[in-house]
């Protein structure tokens, strides 16, 4: 693969994973949260929470951390539709890095700065946000015993960030010299059926937890 081929490569799966699929998540949240005001205004209170969740939590460290800079920027990420905003930034960083063969070591590093900053909020989205939004809505149809076109697209994002999140997090929490913040597709495919095993069994299993404990679910997970 010529470096010019390469450097689109990376910058297309770098926008599919970081932008396209964190709007995509935020948007199809809200647009539930919206079309569930009208019947039941506490689900869809308890969905905009699960949006916020990151936010909220980034935020209460940002106080317990003496108000640095550092935290503030950090939990301002989180609020929805600023993650998109921020990784679109970071994709025009990673385009301005210059390609060679053979790379140099500044550049190297550089790309796996940018492709770090936008991997580390992107597993906080996933954990925090996509996994408890998709057991909300599948709490919810259960109660309802009807399922809309809504709540199946916005089940089918949270469970692929959710997926891709579990996925990255693997290669991501190593350490400093094995870690990788963007695996190429081929090694998220080798990984994506096991992890794809474990969070169905830990969907299932949090539905019935759910289904128990209702409204109070927000203080397990």
């Amino acid at each position: 693969m010529g470096l010019k081929l390469k450097k689109i490569w990376d910058l297309l799966i770098f926008f599919v994973f970081n932008v396209v699929l964190s709007f995509a998540d935020n948007i199809t949240d809200g647009y539930t949260a919206a079309t569930l005001w009208e019947s039941h205004p506490m689900w869809a209170i308890q969905t905009i929470f699960w949006m916020m969740a990151p936010f909220l939590v980034e935020l209460t460290l940002f106080f317990l951390q003496k108000c640095n800079e550092k935290g503030f920027r950090a939990a301002f990420k989180h609020l929805p539709l600023v993650m998109p905003l921020v990784n679109t930034r970071h994709l025009y960083m990673l385009n301005k890095v210059k390609y060679a063969d053979p790379m140099d070591s500044a550049d190297q590093i550089r790309i796996e700065e940018i492709r770090m900053e936008a991997g580390e909020p992107a597993l906080t989205e996933g954990f925090m946000e996509s996994g408890p939004q998709l057991l909300l809505q599948i709490h919810i149809i259960l109660c309802r015993g009807d399922i809309t076109n809504t709540q199946i697209i916005t089940i089918t994002v949270s469970l692929i960030s959710l997926t891709v999140a579990a996925c990255r997090g693997f290669f991501m929490k190593r350490d400093a010299k094995r870690a990788d913040p963007e695996p190429s597709p081929h090694m998220m495919l080798r990984v994506l059926p096991y992890m794809m095993m474990v969070l169905l069994s830990n969907v299932s299993s949090w539905t019935f937890i759910i289904g128990i404990l209702k409204g109070w679910t927000f203080l397990v997970l």
